[in-house]
């Protein structure tokens, strides 16, 4: 009875170790059961399983199939999220959003951004290139509450800004006459999606960025 409660031992310890199956672990599981019945049916009376220990296996191995059912129920919502998503991000294409980023996008050679403010204090946008330099700033009078601002994607150099991403700076003075940053979204027109490891991505011009980074819908 010693080999066979050592087998049991051995095959429980080995299922914690990283990298096996599911398959594996289950088959284990039922080849356990199947072991720790015959065992039971042809122990020595004068010398039987320890309660203990049978108790400790059984524990152990229904843990195991617990955690299976729980992973495969953890992949089924996974896919139905994901699949939800898929068909959210569908009826986005070709749509306006706003998007919480910190870089505006040029499509079709313009671009834009959303922000809230309750001061009619001029707000001054400035746009830079993936060095950081200013390529544009403008100045824009806000009325209190939503604001849009947008951007031809002409520089102060007269030139015109190829599509893609920029850094772009919104800042306002308060009360004291100090600069302080605006709170902003950014404006963009949805091209296409795809699934990411556990999320779903939306692709803007020439940024991609997760679904839970959108806004609003324009």
């Amino acid at each position: 009875m010693s080999t066979v409660s050592g087998t049991s031992q051995s095959t429980s310890t080995s299922l914690t170790a990283s990298g096996i199956p599911q398959s594996q672990i289950a088959n284990n599981f039922n080849d356990f059961l199947k072991l720790l019945t015959t065992q039971l049916q042809n122990q020595d009376p004068t010398n039987p399983l320890d309660t203990n220990e049978f108790t400790n296996q059984l524990v152990q191995f229904a843990s195991v199939e617990q955690q299976i059912n729980q992973n495969t129920n953890l992949q089924q919502l996974i896919s139905l999220t994901q699949g939800q998503q898929m068909m959210q991000a569908a009826q986005m294409m070709g749509k306006t959003v706003v998007v919480d980023a910190d870089n505006i996008i040029v499509q079709n050679g313009e671009a834009g951004l959303q922000f809230t403010t309750n001061s009619t204090q001029p707000v001054i946008v400035s746009v830079m290139d993936a060095a950081g330099k200013i390529i544009h700033t403008g100045t824009y009078t806000p009325q209190a509450g939503a604001n849009v601002w947008g951007w031809d994607a002409v520089t102060a150099s007269g030139i015109k800004a190829p599509d893609g991403t920029y850094r772009v700076s919104v800042m306002q003075p308060d009360a004291t006459g100090q600069m302080q940053p605006v709170d902003y979204g950014v404006l963009g027109i949805v091209t296409g999606a795809e699934r990411s490891g556990n999320s779903v991505n939306l692709r803007i011009g020439g940024m991609t960025i997760d679904m839970s980074k959108i806004m609003s819908l324009l």
